[in-house]
């Protein structure tokens, strides 16, 4: 399916591990997202894929400013 989403749709999928990198988090915090809808992605077999714009997405919504008091 991941070939077939880059031959189909342009797409390159990430594994959450990766994108748990670019993010600075863990791949557990992405899961926890993901169950809350917080961030899009698709399941492949037990693996869950996002693409790049998927993290994207989520770092614009979900960024914090340095030094922020709440």
């Amino acid at each position: 399916m991941t070939a077939r989403m880059e031959r189909e749709l342009g797409v390159k999928p990430m594994t959450l591990k990766e994108a748990a990198a670019l993010l600075g988090t863990t791949p557990d915090n992405l899961r926890g997202a993901i169950a809350r809808g917080s961030m899009r992605a698709t399941k492949i077999g037990r693996d869950w894929t996002v693409t790049r714009a998927d993290v994207e997405r989520y770092r614009r919504d979900h960024r914090t400013k340095r030094g922020a008091k709440g």
